[in-house]
């Protein structure tokens, strides 16, 4: 703090809240893990506690951040519109639709347990799509794990099988179109 220059705050236009569900979209039926992330013009993280509701107000998930980011799950209805509530800084509450559930998508949820990954690969029982498909684990570089690997099914990957880093997770139809990542 320097008091011989004018101190401006940061308008909270400039504040961003994205949602992030661990498979790309929320998956209609399923239990989706999604991030919330609330940033500043630099992308630093506000804190923030909300609430998830449904198209009714019934509460479904209490929120409060760390350092901007927080993580909640939801088995959405596709013909439900979600909201999250939260309060800023001056005391407004806000509403922001949650992305709508999709009910011909595949998810893919990571659960870390000790020294394993266990993925799956879910969808909506309703959904047309095949039921058989390829996950691949890769970087930009290289594919570490190619698997055959039906829908509503888990596969255990042991940590030390693939090195620390940042990684893509996909689902192939057997044509090879994505599903999921």
């Amino acid at each position: 703090y320097n008091p011989f220059e004018e101190y401006t705050s940061t308008p909270l236009e400039d504040a961003k809240m994205n949602f992030h569900p661990e498979s790309g979209s929320l998956v209609a039926g399923v239990k989706n893990k999604v991030v919330v992330r609330y940033t500043n013009h630099l992308l630093e993280g506000i804190d923030f506690k909300a609430k998830i509701v449904d198209d009714v107000g019934n509460t479904l998930a209490d929120i409060a951040s760390k350092k901007g980011m927080a993580t909640f799950y939801l088995t959405p209805d596709a013909e439900t519109q979600y909201r999250m509530v939260y309060e800023e800084a001056f005391g407004d509450f806000k509403f922001i639709n949650l992305p709508m559930a999709c009910k011909d998508c595949i998810g893919i949820s990571v659960v870390d347990v000790s020294g394993s990954f266990v993925l799956k690969v879910s969808r909506q029982q309703a959904a047309s799509i095949e039921n058989k498909g390829i996950l691949k684990i890769r970087d930009r570089y290289k594919v570490y794990l190619q698997e055959s690997l039906g829908l509503d099914k888990s596969i255990i990957i042991e940590k030390k099988n693939i090195p620390s880093g940042l990684y893509s997770v996909e689902y192939f139809d057997t044509k090879g179109k994505m599903q999921a990542n």
